[in-house]
């Protein structure tokens, strides 16, 4: 084995980059090359690090060709990647950029099995989604739950939410004289599901609130105003009552008929 050389700063330098490394294959390449430096012979190496004598040789033969570089790892043998640069930075758009609606997907976030069929789409690359999720994991990207946020008060995006809700309200009730639904819980926060984000990057979804509230309604009238409700708690179904008063005060009830007298 040939003698290794090492400057004092140098050596000084390296000892202080194996201490902070965090991987172990790097650090165990700078530990053999500063006991090779030190006049330690390959056996001896081989004994206190719990290595072999071929590794020892491998790494101070590196060392002495290609120097620092020498305690990278080397590229994994194998077939080239079914997705290249150009379809990892095409997937990389979607996620950041784009949404599946934009191009001609009836969903609200991108899935592993979404962008497989985007791919197949638009660029002919037939992939599984198991191969995307490990593009997407290489590219630092991580299935998580976005954090929710409040939206902000009386602006103009929830008013005209509210106006068109209205809206659909009253040509509810123009078009049919009752409205029934059976065992359907009414969320004012709803679940926010999970999508890709970056690593250490946590998106906002816009919600109602901090917390749930929700009642099961059973169903409603709107030509009276009246609500039969099964499961919720006490307050849960005064809300509902209250907006069922308010509701109905607005319509054309029957004679005999009191506004918000539900069940």
């Amino acid at each position: 084995m040939q003698s290794i050389t090492i400057a004092p700063t140098e050596r000084k330098d390296l000892i202080q980059k194996m201490k902070r490394e965090r991987r172990p294959s790097r650090r165990l390449r700078m530990h053999i090359v500063l006991l090779c430096a030190d006049g330690r012979s390959p056996t001896e190496i081989a004994r206190v690090l719990f290595c072999s004598r071929t590794t020892v040789y491998a790494v101070a033969a590196r060392f002495i060709r290609e120097e620092q570089t020498a305690f990278n790892d080397r590229k994994m043998r194998g077939p080239e990647p079914l997705l290249g640069e150009p379809a990892s930075e095409y997937i990389e758009r979607l996620l950041e950029e784009d949404s599946p609606l934009e191009h001609g997907w009836l969903r609200s976030r991108w899935s592993c099995k979404l962008l497989a069929v985007e791919l197949f789409k638009e660029r002919a690359a037939l992939v599984s989604r198991e191969t995307v999720r490990r593009v997407l994991h290489r590219m630092g990207f991580r299935w998580r739950r976005p954090r929710p946020v409040p939206p902000e008060r009386d602006s103009a995006g929830q008013q005209e939410q509210k106006r068109r809700r209205l809206l659909d309200v009253l040509s509810m009730v123009k078009k049919a004289g009752a409205f029934f639904q059976d065992e359907t819980r009414l969320e004012t926060n709803p679940k926010v599901g999970f999508c890709w984000m970056r690593k250490g990057k946590q998106t906002t979804a816009e919600n109602a609130g901090h917390q749930p509230q929700g009642v099961d309604l059973r169903s409603a009238q709107f030509p009276n105003g009246c609500f039969s409700l099964g499961e919720g708690r006490a307050q849960e179904r005064r809300v509902v009552h209250q907006a069922a008063r308010s509701a109905a005060q607005d319509l054309s009830l029957p004679q005999g008929v009191a506004p918000g007298g539900g069940q």
